[in-house]
């Protein structure tokens, strides 16, 4: 009989220790999925942040130009291009928001879109865009930021 009593007590202990270690798996997943909620809430937050459609009214407007009427042409996409290589590549340090406006060229007609920091970035990009354009061309509806 004794041994069969070890054994058994033996066999308890064991169980007992896989119930212990379940019951740690069991924890850390349910800390896993905690940190994945949290981690997707903070996620959902910076996207109401990010969303700024509400900002962009105006492109409902269905005589507003937007990014879907940029003309497919070699000649519209090599205009957008080499305005955006401008602002981009300028010696003029244009600021974040300048970088971000739209460029809309369709028949080769260039529409400015957004906002920039200042009187003299609008001006400049608007100068840069009728110098690759043409003077006619441009129809410049850039606006300057006001608040910061």
């Amino acid at each position: 009989m004794a041994p069969l009593t070890v054994l058994f007590s033996a066999l308890f202990v064991a169980g007992c220790q896989d119930m212990d270690s379940s019951a740690d798996t069991n924890a850390h997943q349910n800390d896993a999925v905690a940190v994945m909620n949290t981690s997707s809430q903070s996620s959902n937050t910076a996207t109401n942040q990010a969303d700024n459609s509400g900002q962009n009214v105006v492109d409902s407007n269905s005589g507003t130009a937007t990014p879907m009427d940029q003309g497919n042409s070699a000649s519209d996409l090599d205009i957008t291009r080499q305005i955006r290589q401008g602002i981009v590549s300028s010696t003029n340090s244009y600021s974040v928001l300048a970088h971000n406006i739209k460029i809309i060229t369709r028949d080769g007609r260039v529409t400015l879109r957004g906002a920039v920091r200042t009187d003299e970035e609008k001006n400049n990009i608007a100068t840069l865009a009728r110098s690759i354009a043409g003077q006619d061309r441009v129809n410049d509806q850039l606006a300057v930021k006001t608040n910061p």
